[in-house]
């Protein structure tokens, strides 16, 4: 039973993205070309109580030409926030 309920949580966990959503937040933000795709595991709150429903990860061009990284969280009550992982990397 424990890894029945294992598994389909892990199932639940892995289709909690929104592509679609997350492209077009992120070209009304500016950046492009957009890269997006699959989970981003501990960038979001997702989860009971939380407000987000999906996080998505993306990898996309800035204006100033720099390669950023990071999820667009998306929740049914709170919009969507855009979550920047190399912010403040030096170079």
């Amino acid at each position: 039973m424990r890894r029945i309920l294992m598994i389909a949580a892990l199932i639940a966990l892995a289709g909690c993205t929104d592509e679609k959503g997350a492209t077009k937040a992120l070209h009304e933000a500016g950046l492009k070309p957009v890269s997006v795709g699959g989970h981003a595991w501990f960038y979001c709150a997702v989860g009971r109580g939380s407000g987000d429903a999906f996080a998505t990860k993306f990898t996309a061009k800035n204006v100033r030409g720099e390669t950023v990284t990071g999820a667009v969280c998306e929740g049914y009550a709170n919009g969507t926030r855009i979550r920047y992982h190399n912010l403040f990397e030096t170079r």
